[in-house]
């Protein structure tokens, strides 16, 4: 910063004005200094994953910095100064070299539709100052990063996070205050930039630390999800016809499970022909169950589990992971129904109302817990008539995750109910909820066909 001072002599002028005239240009000198410096790309440094040192997740990234990223800058201002350091860049470089001890490459790009990689990292950070005791300032920092993949357009998952951050002016800006006082601001344009700078340095360091902080929370919850590695399952398993994949050889991201699954014999089950029509559902936001309702890969779940999204993860029972479209939903009733390319699934046929009977065994099949293909068994507990729908009560033990799943009366093999609703273990027990599949069939008669 370049501060002028000009000054030209007046005999007539007292000592008093001349303090005063000084303590103005000292104040003028105070207002107009602002830290504007970028953390270097060096601040952060990603830890070992030992996990990953062997293989990489087989994927390319790019780390957008779009529009609200680059006006995230870190502004605050107290004691006569200001800082207004850029973070746009530093977030998005920490980001690039967390990940890169994941993922196989990553890039930075300035625009969405400029990039060609696998997975899109779209970051964003808010700094909300909420308290100022003289330069003593509190902070509350919003982290947020959307992963997405590039195509088709998928979110695979969303990550946020808050911290608390306090800041306290450095000795350096105290030291700086003193030496100006006792020269009667005379030093003031040497001191002024000294503290600014002082103070800049301190909250680049302060920023770095909490950046640094939520990219490696960030990158630890990615990983420990697994969707990012079902995704490069995905993309990595072979052809059915040909055999090869289109990315990578099959045998690079399956080997060590292929491994461990050789010493077990898998054991059949009098439930397999139902087990094989359920799939695992994963949205951005949660995971449930759904089910095949026909062989040309319509399936149906619950709206809550899909929410607001489009496109959805699944993967079946024999391990293949696919993309479902949703075609259709109906909110109220809370009912989905998904789209998947294929022609030969295993599917469940839904009954038209005349299984249900209370008293009758049936199983419910999902996804509790993330315990994919569980099966729990029961009895229809109760048929509970409403204006505009019925709902299946039940004591098959369901949770969270079986949401969308199938309840299936096990004399005829039909599905009676999609699973829907639990009421909470600690103020009754065995009270589950399905919605009818009279009302799945209603709800979209325009796609199925009754059984």
């Amino acid at each position: 910063m370049d501060c002028v001072i000009r000054r030209e002599h007046n005999p007539n002028m007292s000592v008093a004005s001349v303090r005063c005239i000084a303590a103005l240009l000292a104040a003028l000198f105070l207002a107009s200094c602002t830290y504007t410096g970028e953390l270097d790309d060096s601040f952060h440094k990603a830890e070992a994953r030992e996990d990953f040192e062997a293989e990489k997740i087989p994927l390319s990234v790019a780390v957008v910095k779009h529009t609200e990223l680059a006006d995230s800058n870190f502004r605050a201002s107290a004691g006569g100064h200001s800082v207004d350091i850029p973070v746009d860049n530093a977030l998005a470089n920490a980001l690039r070299t967390e990940l890169t001890s994941i993922f196989s490459q990553v890039t930075v790009v300035e625009k969405e539709k400029e990039a060609t990689e696998d997975i899109l990292v779209k970051p964003s950070i808010r700094w909300r100052q909420v308290y100022q005791s003289g330069g003593h300032l509190g902070f509350k920092v919003k982290f947020s990063a959307t992963v997405a993949t590039r195509e088709p357009r998928f979110t695979i998952e969303k990550h946020e996070a808050t911290e608390k951050v306090d800041y306290s002016p450095p000795a350096g800006a105290y030291a700086a205050q003193v030496i100006q006082g006792a020269s009667l601001f005379v030093l003031t344009p040497l001191t002024v930039p000294m503290a600014t700078e002082s103070i800049g340095g301190k909250a680049k360091t302060m920023i770095g630390e909490t950046i640094s902080k939520f990219v490696r929370e960030f990158a630890d919850k990615l990983v420990e999800s697994g969707k990012v590695q079902d995704y490069a399952a995905l993309l990595i398993q072979p052809n059915a016809k040909t055999g090869k994949s289109a990315v990578l050889p099959p045998d690079i991201e399956t080997q060590a499970t292929a491994k461990r699954r050789a010493a077990y014999q898998k054991p059949s089950s009098p439930y397999d022909k139902y087990l094989n029509g359920v799939v695992t559902i994963r949205s951005a936001d949660a995971i449930g169950s759904g089910f095949f309702v026909s062989k040309d890969g319509l399936l149906v779940t619950n709206h809550h589990v899909i929410g607001k999204e489009q496109t959805v993860a699944l993967k079946t029972r024999d391990n293949r992971l696919l993309f479902g479209h949703v075609i259709a939903g109906n909110r109220f009733r809370d009912l989905a129904l998904i789209q998947v390319k294929g022609d030969d699934f295993t599917f469940l046929r839904l009954s038209t109302g005349e299984h249900a009977s209370i008293g009758k065994e049936v199983i419910a099949v999902g996804t509790p817990r993330s315990l994919s293909w569980s099966v729990s068994r029961g009895i229809v507990s109760a048929v509970r008539d409403f204006p505009q729908m019925r709902y299946i009560q039940t004591d098959a033990a369901v949770n969270e995750g079986n949401s969308g799943g199938p309840l299936i009366d096990l004399e005829s093999g039909y599905v009676i109910g999609v699973n829907t609703l639990v009421v909470r273990k600690d103020l009754a027990e065995g009270l589950n909820f399905a919605v009818s599949s009279e009302d799945v069939l209603d709800t979209f008669k325009e796609h199925l066909k009754q059984p």
